[in-house]
Protein backbone atom coordinates (compact mmCIF):
# COMPACT_ATOMS: atom_id res chain seq x y z
CA UNK A 1 0.00 0.00 0.00
CA UNK A 2 2.73 2.49 0.84
CA UNK A 3 6.04 1.76 -0.90
CA UNK A 4 8.99 4.63 0.88
CA UNK A 5 13.03 4.45 -0.15
CA UNK A 6 15.51 6.49 0.75
CA UNK A 7 13.51 9.82 1.34
CA UNK A 8 14.73 12.50 2.97
CA UNK A 9 12.40 15.24 5.07
CA UNK A 10 12.46 19.00 5.44
CA UNK A 11 12.53 22.34 4.24
CA UNK A 12 13.13 23.99 1.25
CA UNK A 13 16.34 21.95 0.90
CA UNK A 14 17.25 21.79 4.41
CA UNK A 15 16.64 18.07 5.46
CA UNK A 16 16.02 17.27 8.87
CA UNK A 17 15.89 13.11 8.25
CA UNK A 18 17.19 10.98 5.26
CA UNK A 19 17.60 7.50 4.43
CA UNK A 20 14.02 7.02 5.02
CA UNK A 21 12.81 3.55 3.73
CA UNK A 22 10.01 1.16 4.48
CA UNK A 23 6.98 -0.80 3.21
CA UNK A 24 3.24 -0.87 4.40
CA UNK A 25 0.76 -3.81 3.81
CA UNK A 26 -3.35 -3.55 4.03
CA UNK A 27 -4.22 -4.61 7.41
CA UNK A 28 -1.05 -3.22 9.26
CA UNK A 29 -0.67 -0.34 11.63
CA UNK A 30 2.24 1.15 12.32
CA UNK A 31 3.97 3.78 14.14
CA UNK A 32 7.00 6.43 13.70
CA UNK A 33 8.35 6.91 17.21
CA UNK A 34 11.46 8.93 17.64
CA UNK A 35 12.94 11.59 20.21
CA UNK A 36 11.14 15.66 19.87
CA UNK A 37 12.63 17.60 16.89
CA UNK A 38 13.64 14.29 14.98
CA UNK A 39 10.94 14.53 11.69
CA UNK A 40 7.52 12.55 12.75
CA UNK A 41 5.80 15.11 11.59
CA UNK A 42 7.53 16.51 9.15
CA UNK A 43 7.89 13.38 7.55
CA UNK A 44 3.71 12.74 8.04
CA UNK A 45 3.35 15.77 5.96
CA UNK A 46 5.19 14.71 3.77
CA UNK A 47 3.76 11.26 2.70
CA UNK A 48 0.60 13.05 3.08
CA UNK A 49 2.02 15.31 0.17
CA UNK A 50 1.37 19.10 2.36
CA UNK A 51 4.80 19.52 1.81
CA UNK A 52 7.44 18.59 -0.65
CA UNK A 53 9.98 15.52 -0.40
CA UNK A 54 13.94 16.27 -0.70
CA UNK A 55 15.01 13.24 -1.86
CA UNK A 56 13.72 9.93 -2.76
CA UNK A 57 10.70 8.09 -3.50
CA UNK A 58 7.09 7.43 -2.17
CA UNK A 59 4.30 4.91 -3.97
CA UNK A 60 0.98 4.99 -2.65
CA UNK A 61 -0.62 1.86 -4.22
CA UNK A 62 2.01 1.38 -6.75
CA UNK A 63 1.71 4.48 -7.79
CA UNK A 64 4.15 7.34 -7.36
CA UNK A 65 2.76 9.79 -4.99
CA UNK A 66 4.07 13.22 -7.28
CA UNK A 67 1.48 11.63 -9.94
CA UNK A 68 -1.33 11.21 -8.30
CA UNK A 69 -4.46 13.95 -8.97
CA UNK A 70 -5.75 15.51 -5.88
CA UNK A 71 -9.15 14.14 -6.38
CA UNK A 72 -7.53 10.42 -6.79
CA UNK A 73 -5.09 10.72 -4.22
CA UNK A 74 -8.41 12.34 -1.85
CA UNK A 75 -9.41 8.69 -2.47
CA UNK A 76 -6.75 7.00 -1.49
CA UNK A 77 -5.51 8.63 1.76
CA UNK A 78 -6.57 10.46 4.43
CA UNK A 79 -4.94 12.62 7.61
CA UNK A 80 -5.32 13.53 10.77
CA UNK A 81 -3.42 16.31 11.88
CA UNK A 82 -2.90 18.04 15.48
CA UNK A 83 -3.44 21.53 13.93
CA UNK A 84 -7.18 22.67 15.65
CA UNK A 85 -10.26 22.47 13.19
CA UNK A 86 -11.02 25.42 11.46
CA UNK A 87 -14.01 25.79 13.47
CA UNK A 88 -15.65 24.30 16.33
CA UNK A 89 -18.98 24.99 15.72
CA UNK A 90 -20.07 22.78 13.62
CA UNK A 91 -21.78 19.59 14.71
CA UNK A 92 -20.41 16.08 15.38
CA UNK A 93 -22.32 15.29 12.51
CA UNK A 94 -21.18 17.88 9.57
CA UNK A 95 -17.46 17.54 11.01
CA UNK A 96 -17.70 14.05 9.85
CA UNK A 97 -19.46 14.40 6.85
CA UNK A 98 -16.69 16.46 5.61
CA UNK A 99 -14.78 13.22 5.33
CA UNK A 100 -17.60 12.41 2.04
CA UNK A 101 -16.04 15.35 0.33
CA UNK A 102 -14.20 13.71 -2.53
CA UNK A 103 -17.21 11.75 -2.98
CA UNK A 104 -19.62 14.88 -3.49
CA UNK A 105 -20.93 17.05 -6.21
CA UNK A 106 -19.85 20.59 -6.34
CA UNK A 107 -21.99 21.60 -4.25
CA UNK A 108 -21.51 18.95 -1.13
CA UNK A 109 -24.82 17.45 -1.10
CA UNK A 110 -24.80 14.19 0.93
CA UNK A 111 -26.78 11.17 -0.96
CA UNK A 112 -28.41 8.12 0.42
CA UNK A 113 -25.09 6.65 0.42
CA UNK A 114 -23.03 9.15 2.10
CA UNK A 115 -25.64 9.74 4.62
CA UNK A 116 -25.16 5.79 5.15
CA UNK A 117 -21.81 5.66 5.79
CA UNK A 118 -21.37 8.56 8.26
CA UNK A 119 -24.52 6.54 10.22
CA UNK A 120 -22.81 3.88 10.31
CA UNK A 121 -19.15 5.26 11.25
CA UNK A 122 -21.35 7.25 14.02
CA UNK A 123 -22.27 3.53 15.78
CA UNK A 124 -18.92 2.21 15.37
CA UNK A 125 -16.98 5.12 17.48
CA UNK A 126 -19.94 5.18 20.14
CA UNK A 127 -20.68 8.79 18.48
CA UNK A 128 -24.42 8.38 18.00
CA UNK A 129 -25.21 10.03 20.33
CA UNK A 130 -23.40 12.96 20.59
CA UNK A 131 -24.10 13.61 16.52
CA UNK A 132 -25.73 16.98 17.39
CA UNK A 133 -23.32 18.18 19.72
CA UNK A 134 -21.08 21.17 18.60
CA UNK A 135 -17.32 20.20 18.68
CA UNK A 136 -16.26 22.69 21.46
CA UNK A 137 -18.86 20.56 23.85
CA UNK A 138 -16.72 17.38 23.37
CA UNK A 139 -13.92 15.87 25.11
CA UNK A 140 -10.37 15.65 24.14
CA UNK A 141 -11.02 11.99 24.02
CA UNK A 142 -14.08 12.54 21.82
CA UNK A 143 -13.30 15.11 19.67
CA UNK A 144 -10.38 12.91 18.62
CA UNK A 145 -12.90 9.79 17.79
CA UNK A 146 -14.56 12.86 15.74
CA UNK A 147 -11.70 13.50 13.48
CA UNK A 148 -10.84 9.61 13.23
CA UNK A 149 -14.32 9.37 12.28
CA UNK A 150 -13.88 11.62 9.64
CA UNK A 151 -10.67 9.97 8.42
CA UNK A 152 -12.97 6.66 8.32
CA UNK A 153 -15.55 8.17 5.92
CA UNK A 154 -13.41 9.05 3.88
CA UNK A 155 -12.91 5.42 2.58
CA UNK A 156 -9.48 5.57 2.02
CA UNK A 157 -6.98 2.06 2.20
CA UNK A 158 -4.21 4.23 3.81
CA UNK A 159 -4.67 6.62 6.83
CA UNK A 160 -2.22 8.92 8.35
CA UNK A 161 -2.31 10.36 11.97
CA UNK A 162 -0.37 12.80 13.74
CA UNK A 163 -0.04 11.78 17.33
CA UNK A 164 -3.85 11.09 18.10
CA UNK A 165 -3.50 10.42 21.74
CA UNK A 166 -1.63 13.90 22.65
CA UNK A 167 -3.64 15.46 25.81
CA UNK A 168 -5.32 12.35 26.79
CA UNK A 169 -4.72 10.17 29.66
CA UNK A 170 -3.85 6.93 29.79
CA UNK A 171 -6.79 4.61 29.32
CA UNK A 172 -8.08 7.02 26.56
CA UNK A 173 -4.29 6.63 24.96
CA UNK A 174 -5.12 2.52 25.06
CA UNK A 175 -8.17 3.47 23.69
CA UNK A 176 -7.63 5.13 20.87
CA UNK A 177 -4.53 2.97 19.62
CA UNK A 178 -7.02 -0.31 20.19
CA UNK A 179 -9.52 1.94 17.70
CA UNK A 180 -6.75 2.05 15.18
CA UNK A 181 -5.52 -1.43 15.82
CA UNK A 182 -9.63 -2.48 15.33
CA UNK A 183 -9.55 -0.03 11.94
CA UNK A 184 -6.43 -1.69 10.14
CA UNK A 185 -7.47 -5.69 10.76
CA UNK A 186 -11.38 -5.03 10.01
CA UNK A 187 -11.50 -2.72 7.83
CA UNK A 188 -8.45 -4.02 5.30
CA UNK A 189 -6.75 -0.18 6.10
CA UNK A 190 -2.99 0.59 6.15
CA UNK A 191 -2.79 2.93 8.98
CA UNK A 192 0.42 4.99 10.11
CA UNK A 193 0.80 7.00 12.75
CA UNK A 194 3.64 9.50 14.30
CA UNK A 195 3.44 9.00 18.60
CA UNK A 196 5.43 9.12 21.66
CA UNK A 197 3.38 6.82 23.19
CA UNK A 198 6.68 3.74 22.55
CA UNK A 199 5.81 1.43 24.88
CA UNK A 200 2.37 1.34 23.67
CA UNK A 201 3.44 1.04 20.35
CA UNK A 202 5.53 -1.77 21.05
CA UNK A 203 2.29 -3.74 22.24
CA UNK A 204 0.11 -3.34 20.02
CA UNK A 205 1.55 -2.44 16.65
CA UNK A 206 2.32 -4.63 13.70
CA UNK A 207 5.24 -2.79 12.37
CA UNK A 208 7.41 0.52 13.96
CA UNK A 209 9.85 2.98 12.31
CA UNK A 210 12.06 4.36 14.32
CA UNK A 211 13.35 7.62 13.25
CA UNK A 212 17.67 7.95 14.63
CA UNK A 213 18.71 10.09 12.44
CA UNK A 214 20.98 7.83 11.52
CA UNK A 215 19.95 3.98 10.09
CA UNK A 216 16.42 4.43 10.49
CA UNK A 217 15.69 0.98 11.54
CA UNK A 218 11.88 -0.53 10.61
CA UNK A 219 10.39 -3.76 10.97
CA UNK A 220 8.34 -5.53 13.76
CA UNK A 221 8.64 -4.58 17.46
CA UNK A 222 9.79 -7.70 18.42
CA UNK A 223 12.76 -7.98 15.90
CA UNK A 224 13.71 -4.27 16.98
CA UNK A 225 14.25 -4.82 20.19
CA UNK A 226 15.85 -8.19 19.59
CA UNK A 227 18.14 -5.45 17.44
CA UNK A 228 18.71 -3.74 20.50
CA UNK A 229 17.31 -0.45 17.84
CA UNK A 230 15.46 1.10 21.05
CA UNK A 231 18.20 1.14 23.44
CA UNK A 232 19.92 4.70 22.75
CA UNK A 233 16.23 5.92 21.36
CA UNK A 234 16.65 8.31 24.51
CA UNK A 235 19.32 9.69 26.09
CA UNK A 236 21.39 6.75 28.31
CA UNK A 237 21.84 8.72 31.03
CA UNK A 238 18.50 9.36 32.49
CA UNK A 239 16.35 6.09 31.46
CA UNK A 240 17.06 2.94 29.99
CA UNK A 241 15.51 0.23 27.29
CA UNK A 242 14.32 -3.05 29.18
CA UNK A 243 14.04 -5.72 26.55
CA UNK A 244 12.55 -8.31 28.50
CA UNK A 245 9.57 -6.21 29.20
CA UNK A 246 9.44 -3.73 26.44
CA UNK A 247 9.25 -0.82 28.11
CA UNK A 248 11.36 2.42 28.90
CA UNK A 249 12.32 2.24 32.91
CA UNK A 250 14.00 5.43 35.04
CA UNK A 251 17.82 4.94 35.99
CA UNK A 252 17.79 5.36 40.03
Amino acid sequence: MLKVSNLAVGYQKNAIVRDISFELQPNELCAVVGVNGIGKSTLLRTLGRLQPKINGTIYLDKTNLSTIKNLDLAKLQSMVLTEPIATKNLTVFEIIALGRQPYTNWLGALNTTDKKIIETCLQSFSLHSLKQKKCFELSDGQLQRVLIARAVVQDTPLILLDEPTTHLDISHKVEILMLLKTLAKSNNKTLLFTTHEVDLAIQLCDKILILDGKTNPFGEPCKLIENGCFDKLFPTDLIRFDANSGTFKIKQ
